[in-house]
């Protein structure tokens, strides 16, 4: 497994800012060589460490799609088939098993509530999800 020094995790937080920025804008703000940006950045890729370069939308632009937060409490002897479950859904953007009672933690979007409900109902369908909690995201204060 490869180190990371400070010059790469200064590299990797430009670009989960802004991955769009180029290797020659990276350079003069971190005083490096367009070639030594581009050879950190493609042992950061080779070594798995940078897995995908994505976008992420602005949902209020986007049509009328709604962010949710949604957590589901599984039962224990279910935990592995319910996140397999959870990981095939198109809806689901990120999930996360959290410790304690938090259960798992999902990050959704939908076309609207008529979506979020038909989601929300799949999920409750699925065998050993004993409880659901949902919140809609109002605005994003940060990121």
């Amino acid at each position: 497994m490869m180190k990371i020094d400070d010059t790469d995790e200064k590299l990797i937080n430009i670009l989960s800012e802004d991955s769009r920025k180029s290797f020659k804008e990276i350079s003069d703000e971190l005083g490096l060589s367009v070639i030594t940006i581009r050879k950190r950045v493609q042992r950061l890729i080779d070594e798995e460490i940078i897995k995908k370069f994505t976008i992420i939308l602005n949902p209020e632009l986007f049509g009328s799609r709604i962010t949710s937060l949604v957590t589901i409490h599984p039962a224990a002897h279910r935990q592995n088939e319910i996140i397999e479950k959870i990981a095939e859904l198109e809806q689901v953007e990120e999930a996360h098993l959290m410790t304690g009672g938090c259960g798992l933690s999902m990050k959704v979007h939908v076309d609207g509530l008529a979506e979020l409900n038909k989601f929300i109902e799949k999920v409750r369908g699925i065998q050993g999800v004993i409880s659901i909690e949902n919140c809609i995201v109002l605005r994003k204060v940060k990121g």
